[in-house]
């Protein structure tokens, strides 16, 4: 593995093409060669990033992809990232979608060459629990139930 990273969204869009800037509150953190991306490295115009998600059995996928065959990138990618942060620029690439193949890590520079970088979506499904309020009201009513069936007997 040549970096790791995560990429948040509030909700569940479900499967389907979507622009970046439509995903609610997203946000980057991706480490390759001791540098991290962030939001605020982004290059790329938002609204021609585009994000891919799927579902494979139950696993959730993620690539990002771009209006551009070519990518619209400072560097050509799908979507591009500069880091200021250091003594020197580093970037990273994503491959633009005219390239043939997964939509790859295209380059850093650290590292070039293609690697994979679908990212698994971390699906928690939110369960619904009852209020406390309504907890004792159930107990209530239900204690109600079975003193009312023990004067029968």
């Amino acid at each position: 593995m040549v970096g790791n990273g995560t990429f948040s969204f509030d909700g569940d869009i479900g499967d389907g093409t979507f622009s970046l800037s439509d995903l609610p509150n997203y946000e980057f953190s991706l480490s390759f060669g001791g540098d991290t991306f962030t939001n605020t490295d982004i290059v790329t115009p938002l609204e021609e990033v585009l994000a891919i998600i799927s579902t494979s059995e139950s696993d959730r996928f993620l690539n990002f992809s771009n209006i551009n065959p070519s990518g619209s990138g400072d560097f050509g990618g799908s979507i591009d990232f500069i880091n200021f942060n250091n003594s020197s620029e580093t970037v990273l690439s994503f491959e633009p979608p005219g390239f043939e193949g997964n939509l790859d890590l295209y380059f850093t520079d650290s590292y070039f060459g293609n690697y994979q970088a679908s990212i698994k979506v971390n699906d928690d499904t939110v369960q619904s629990t009852p209020e406390p309020a309504s907890v004792f009201g159930l107990l209530a009513f239900g204690a109600i139930g079975a003193g009312s069936k023990l004067k029968r007997k």
